[in-house]
């Protein structure tokens, strides 16, 4: 940055020139200065001076000329020639003069002669051209110069070029007036203030915006603030920057303008600091805000009553960024999803999806959006509590004319209709199932009821036969040995009735921890656990189990196939788990089946096999279905018998497997308050009649046979008849104890047709039905009569 000669400085030098001039002039007693012809011969002293002289002022950096009383050039230095191009011998004899700008007014001219001629020094700046027509500036000081009798005898000028530093003043001043008209222009109020709140300026904008003239603003703050937390607030913030020093965060003020209405203005300061760091003054802004904040609090309102209407949408509503974000989100949504606001924010809707939709979300739903615009369909989430949702959803990619693009979309919840669609389709496929269930048993019913007359020679004759027979005869192992595959033909026939589901009279009361002990510790379960010695089991009973209705031969069998089947999926060992609990089902539980709500107790098998495939895993109650080698073991009615037996106890069976990793069965069973009742055993004495009269009605020969004789060994007497109606008849002239009567008689009157007739007759006559289908609707019916 250029210096500005200070006047004083100028003063100084002239000065000391007048004086070197002085004395020069008197060594060359007024001859030519510096250069000129010297007339009278002069002392090798003075000689001396002159040189030093002369040399001082041919070196001076200041521009030196002296004129005579006329004005007319006589000297100038080398600095002259260097500034305006004009040489010494062009200056000569030329009024200063010669430097015609035309910029300088003849006023001034005039008051530098009158100043000069009067003995003073002239100060002040030129604005004059060079040879070469270029203008520049410079700032002078003309003085006289005297002689010893105090008389003016010469002028001489001393100047400097200020050339730069005017153009650095003049850009100064220009940006100065532009910061200026931009200050008392704008729209802020800018202002300083003391550390004691005292203004020492503001800018024109306070006649505006408060009503005072900058000079009527010379006040403190405090004097137009009111006392009200907002300016205890903006206070307290002043105070904390002349305390710190630090720049603070803008704060409002509530003022009192000249006409007595307040304004709110935003104040921006900055602490103004000597050369030690003390705070002396703040620097600050202020912008009126009044009407904005007005516009904040209608926006607001604004906003709310659209945040009110956002929210009071049924269909969820929704915004995304272009990452699948949300930004915002409708109450109707989190109430779907069960999450508060917050907890969607940010967040992609990826994060509420399973992890395999993950490709989805990328190629299926966010590229669409950006390069087609927009996108439909349903897609599944997961809510808070773990529920599987399906939202029905529109979205649209919107481009602002400013700001980002973003994703809008609405939805509907159609989890119901979603649900209700597989729900159909399940129900259908559980119709389905169950029609080929009973068309299945109602095959194996029949064959059921023809092979147990088949096999009631079979069975009951070998029984027969040893009650006669003496305990050493040959022939008992023999007998034996039918027995036994007779019974075990039998048990086949029993899983067929059970499969029918016409097999279980459910009014024993059973403790399944019970069922399950005496399994354990059964010669079966001993069988099982020699052929699979690597099977380790576990049980986890509940120590107050809860009671059921039912049958402890079925669900003992139920237990032993599961086991079983359970120990067979570990051929290299394994972990085999069986364990009860109570349970209480608050709500419907959707598997297999679907479980209501209720008391329960829970008996659970499972296993760390191999596992059962999902496409087997349906089919594993159909009778016959099995993965297990031909002939190596079961009958394929296994799972069957299962699926019968938890039916027949109003129970439900839920299967879950994982190939690999084992299987899980978890059957329900609905809890009974009734307690065990002791059982005394029977024995064949206690079977032991006493002439009795019974009259067994059955329409196979060999049944009727078979009972007579059993009956008549016991020591009852024994009737047969081979139809309903000869029932009929013969209890017309008959008297008897007891009717054995079979339920299915064909052709002519059933069971039921049969014993209503009888008892029209003989009210209160004494019956026990005898059937191979001892659960069927018209047994039941027959019970009440």
């Amino acid at each position: 940055m250029v210096t500005k000669p200070t006047y004083e400085e100028l003063e100084q030098r002239v000065k000391e020139l007048e004086n070197e001039v002085f004395d020069l002039k008197q060594a060359t007693e007024k001859s030519a200065i510096l250069g000129g012809a010297v007339d009278i011969a002069v002392s090798k002293q003075t000689e001396d001076e002159i040189r030093k002289l002369s040399t001082a002022v041919e070196q001076s950096p200041s521009v030196i000329a002296i004129t005579d009383l006329k004005g007319s050039i006589e000297y100038v230095n080398p600095k002259f020639t260097e500034l305006t191009g004009y040489t010494g011998e062009e200056a000569m004899g030329e009024n200063p003069r010669i430097l015609k700008s035309g910029e300088q007014p003849d006023e001034m001219y005039k008051k530098l002669w009158r100043t000069i001629s009067s003995g003073n020094v002239w100060r002040g700046e030129f604005h004059n051209r060079k040879k070469n027509g270029e203008l520049f500036w410079e700032a002078a000081s003309v003085s006289p110069i005297f002689d010893k009798q105090g008389k003016i005898i010469n002028y001489i000028k001393v100047a400097e070029d200020i050339s730069d530093r005017r153009e650095v003043e003049e850009a100064l001043r220009e940006s100065e007036e532009k910061l200026r008209t931009i200050i008392d222009h704008s729209n802020e109020l800018f202002y300083i203030h003391d550390t004691e709140h005292a203004l020492t300026y503001a800018s024109q904008t306070s006649k505006d915006l408060l009503g005072y003239t900058p000079e009527e603003m010379m006040i403190k703050w405090t004097e137009l603030a009111t006392d009200n937390p907002i300016n205890r607030k903006g206070m307290k913030i002043t105070e904390n920057g002349i305390a710190t020093g630090k720049k603070q965060a803008p704060y409002l003020l509530e003022l009192t303008k000249k006409d007595g209405t307040s304004v709110l203005l935003e104040i921006d300061e900055s602490p103004v600091k000597d050369a030690t760091g003390k705070v002396v003054a703040i620097s600050g802004a202020a912008r009126d805000v009044t009407e904005q904040k007005r516009t904040e609090q209608e926006l607001l309102k604004s906003e709310k009553g659209f945040r009110d209407l956002f929210d009071s949408i049924s269909d969820l509503v929704f915004t995304q960024d272009l990452d699948g974000r949300f930004t915002s989100v409708n109450r109707a949504m989190c109430s779907v999803f069960g999450y508060e606001r917050g907890a969607l924010i940010g967040r992609p809707a990826s994060d509420f999806m399973k992890p395999e939709m993950m490709p989805f979300f990328e190629s299926g739903y966010l590229e669409p959006i950006k390069t087609k615009g927009s996108l439909d369909g349903i897609t599944s989430y997961f809510a808070k509590n773990g529920d599987e949702i399906y939202i029905d959803y529109r979205c649209s990619l919107v481009k602002p004319d400013h700001g980002a693009p973003y994703i809008t979309g609405t939805g509907r919840d159609v989890t119901e209709q979603v649900l209700s669609r597989r729900e159909i389709k399940r129900l259908q496929n559980q119709i389905l199932q169950s029609q080929k269930m009973e068309a299945i048993g109602t095959l194996a019913g029949g064959v059921a009821h023809d092979l147990n007359n088949i096999l009631g020679g079979l069975v009951s004759y070998p029984e027969l036969l040893l009650l006669q027979l003496p305990e050493d005869s040959p022939l008992r192992k023999s007998i034996l040995t039918i027995q036994k595959s007779g019974e075990k033909a039998a048990a086949v026939v029993q899983d067929l009735l059970t499969l029918a589901r016409r097999g279980v009279v459910v009014t024993e009361v059973v403790n399944l921890n019970d069922v399950v002990d005496e399994y354990l510790k059964s010669p079966e379960h001993e069988k099982l656990q020699s052929y699979h010695p690597g099977v380790l089991i576990e049980t986890h009973l509940e120590k107050n189990s809860l009671n059921i209705l039912g049958s402890s031969t079925h669900l003992s069998k139920t237990v032993m196939n599961l086991v079983s089947n359970a120990a067979e999926a570990m051929p290299e060992g394994g972990k085999l788990s069986v364990s009860t609990k109570n349970r209480y089902v608050d709500r419907p539980i959707s598997g297999y089946d679907d479980i209501a709500e209720g008391d329960y107790v829970v008996l659970t098998i499972s296993d760390t096999g191999t596992g059962i495939a999902p496409e087997d895993l349906e089919k594993i109650f159909e009778p016959f279905y099995t993965k297990k080698k031909m002939g190596r073991s079961g009958t394929g009615l296994g799972m069957a018998v299962v699926w019968g037996t938890v039916k027949d106890h109003n129970g439900y069976i839920h299967a879950r497997s994982t190939e690999g990793e084992g299987t899980t069965f978890t059957l329900y069973f609905p809890v009974t308050r009734k307690s065990v009742e002791e059982r005394s055993e029977v024995s064949l004495k206690d079977c032991m009649g006493n002439g009795e009269a019974i009259l067994v009605v059955d329409d196979v020969a060999e049944q009727r046979k078979i009972a007579s004789v059993m009956l008549k060994e016991l020591g009852y007497s024994v009737a047969s008849v081979a139809s309903g109606e000869e029932a009929v008849e013969y209890l017309g002239t008959h008297k008897v104890d007891l009717l054995v009567l079979d339920m299915i008689m064909d052709p002519g009157m059933d069971g039921f047709e049969t014993y209503k007739k009888i008892i029209e007759r003989h009210p209160g006559q004494k019956a026990i039905i005898a059937s191979g289908f001892s659960e069927t609707d018209r047994a039941k019916a027959l019970q009440h009569l």
